[in-house]
């Protein structure tokens, strides 16, 4: 390139970067940064014969990772050469009847250039099918070709063809996430928040397919057009991405917002912004995160980047990709099924119970490198006191144990008429929770569990999450875990609660190891507990006497015709040793509902979906006895 073409791309550069616009132009003087923006849509440099304005062409060449297969350029739509996307997923087909969690990548650009193939995007494809993910890289028209919507239209459209295609490429319909960075940041926040009612389909095929996603990673993301810089300020490169009309711009721009469309019901986001970010402010993600957990999303997660520009994802490479993998594991392929990137809170924060009604945020932000670097909660040091959960009529609380020799935490679930049915009192459901100790998905429960009793689908009860410590067993071998809630919180729970404190009041309930836990403690303390629910027992089979195998034989006699019990399992997992579990139950001529949810993943929620109303009924028949005090 002449020096003199340079002085004129430079020139184009500086007025359209006061315009606002991310602008990708490959001068010689940018260079040195291209490698450390790569992720992002200044470091989306073209070399000569690729994609810049118009259309797939000629890509770099690829290494693909053994094991991993690429189907190129495959047409999502007929038409334009720009509706094409990679396929790259295992070679191995998925193991039955399992399906594979997918993952959509939407590179950057600014809207006016970029490529599917280049930066991390397909890169990102190959490395995650190597996980055992089906992943596509998409094209979409750029703004000199097609102004807004155009782009979103295309992305939804490859996101419907990939769900019609499902059962060929062995996805899961169900599990399919996304990542984009800036402007495919954008792109994919609008997959994940902008339904049906936008109007933003397009008149793309595969109409009778959804467009949405399951979980949005999204980095340096331009979320407000209407408050670019903070409030009130606007984005000033309307003319390229948004042109029309004078008088219809600031319709235009709330349409192109992903921030007009956070929603209770809003996907898993993980938010990553750099604060150093001089190409998209830093309040850009940092207010689309806080607007998020304000219309009540129940997981989002805002990690800060300290120091991090626009390419934070490259730039930031130790923080940023363990947080991705670490968020699309647990959303996607549910490795732990509450946040496994929590860090733990502050023993002397979390000492203290928030005050009566005190509401806490809903999601979590992490700000520094300590946030996704955290350790698994499972592989935390174990803690008396759980970091609180906020949601609908729950209450984090602590009492003094002896045996633990500090003080414990719980939370608790009070229903809606507590407060106001004074002389009323409840059964009782203690709920333990699994390996990681996480009680994330809480909420979920309590918000579905105030709306069956307020239908009166399902009898008001009390529910106490307990603190089992992580990794415990619900057991005393290596905390008094069993002797702090046996001994402990349930007298605890009596005295200060208006409980109905009979056996016919109680139900111990659990998932996974606390499944196995709800089994152990129910069948050894038959005087203490009239209902058991087991869902996906983690059970293993020990020489132990408490083993709720052998515990289930010894006291078999009594809990004939007292106990109610029920199994909720999946078709896969631990779905073999919960049925085994409950034909020894039969042996033992001891009667158990028994369900079977085929293709939920092992998290409770999901099990509680699968079995809809029966649920409700189960509850209502294990706390009829409980001395005719339940009111539907």
């Amino acid at each position: 390139m002449s020096s003199k073409a340079t002085i004129c791309w430079k020139r184009m550069a500086k007025f359209f970067l006061s315009l606002g616009l991310v602008v990708c132009l490959a001068w010689p003087c940018e260079a040195q940064n291209a490698a450390a923006d790569q992720g992002g849509p200044q470091g989306q440099k073209r070399a000569a014969g690729q994609r810049k304005m118009k259309g797939p062409q000629a890509a770099p060449a690829l290494q693909v990772p053994p094991g991993v297969k690429l189907l190129g350029d495959l047409a999502y739509r007929e038409g334009n050469p720009a509706w094409k996307l990679d396929l790259v997923l295992p070679e191995t087909p998925a193991p039955a009847p399992r399906p594979r969690p997918a993952l959509v990548f939407v590179h950057g650009g600014g809207w006016r250039s970029g490529d599917k193939r280049q930066g991390y995007f397909l890169q990102g494809a190959l490395d995650y099918a190597q996980k055992g993910y089906v992943c596509i890289s998409v094209n979409y028209r750029l703004t000199d070709e097609a102004p807004f919507p155009a782009c979103i239209e295309d992305v939804k459209c490859a996101v419907r063809w990939l769900r019609a295609n499902a059962r060929q490429y062995q996805v899961d319909p169900n599990r399919i996430g996304a990542y984009g960075n800036s402007a495919g940041a954008h792109l994919v926040a609008m997959l994940g928040l902008a339904g049906p009612a936008a109007k933003l389909e397009g008149d793309g095929p595969y109409q009778d397919q959804s467009s949405g996603v399951q979980a949005v990673c999204c980095c340096a993301t331009p979320t407000d057009f209407l408050n670019w810089g903070g409030p009130g300020q606007p984005f000033r490169g309307e003319g390229t991405l948004l042109p029309g009309p004078a008088e219809t711009v600031e319709a235009r721009k709330k349409q192109a917002s992903p921030i007009s469309y956070v929603r209770r019901d809003a996907p898993p986001f993980l938010v990553i912004h750099g604060n150093a970010d001089g190409t998209v402010p830093f309040s850009q993600g940092q207010s689309f995160a806080e607007a998020l957990k304000k219309s009540g999303a129940r997981d989002v997660t805002f990690l800060e980047v300290e120091g991090a520009g626009h390419g934070v994802f490259m730039q930031q490479q130790d923080i940023a990709h363990p947080a991705l993998e670490k968020f699309f594991a647990r959303t996607l392929r549910n490795e732990n099924a509450h946040p496994a990137d929590r860090p733990p809170a502050p023993a002397q924060a979390a000492a203290t119970p928030p005050a009566q009604g005190q509401r806490r945020g809903p999601g979590l932000v992490r700000r520094g490198p300590q946030g996704p670097n955290a350790m698994r909660p499972r592989d935390q040091e174990p803690s008396w006191l759980m970091p609180p959960v906020e949601g609908p009529n729950l209450h984090y609380q602590t009492f003094d144990s002896k045996a633990a020799g500090e003080k414990v935490s719980y939370l608790i679930y009070l229903p809606p008429d507590y407060e106001t049915a004074v002389s009323r009192r409840y059964p009782v459901v203690y709920w333990l929770h699994g390996i990681g100790g996480g009680q994330q998905g809480v909420p979920v429960m309590a918000e579905r569990l105030t709306a069956a009793i307020r239908a009166g689908q399902t009898p008001a009860m009390i529910v106490v999450y307990v603190n089992g410590m992580i990794r415990s067993g619900w057991s005393d071998a290596q905390f008094p875990v069993e002797t702090v809630a046996i001994t402990e919180l349930i007298p605890h729970i009596d005295a200060v609660y208006r409980t109905i404190a009979t056996r016919a009041g109680r139900m111990i309930e659990g998932f996974s190891m606390g499944g196995s836990g709800a089994a152990k403690w129910g069948l050894k303390y038959p005087d203490l507990f009239g209902s058991i629910s087991i869902l996906d027992g983690a059970f293993r089979a020990t020489d132990d006497a408490n083993d709720p195998w052998k515990l289930a034989e010894k006291n078999a006699d009594k809990l004939k015709g007292r106990t109610t019990i029920r199994i909720v399992t999946r078709t896969v997992g631990l779905g073999a040793v919960n049925e085994k579990f409950h034909e020894h139950l039969q042996r033992l001529a001891l009667p158990c509902e028994f369900h079977r949810i085929p293709d939920a993943i092992h998290s409770p929620n999901p099990l509680y979906e699968g079995l809809g109303d029966r649920n409700w009924d189960f509850y209502r028949q294990a706390f009829a006895r409980a001395e005719g005090q339940i009111k539907p």
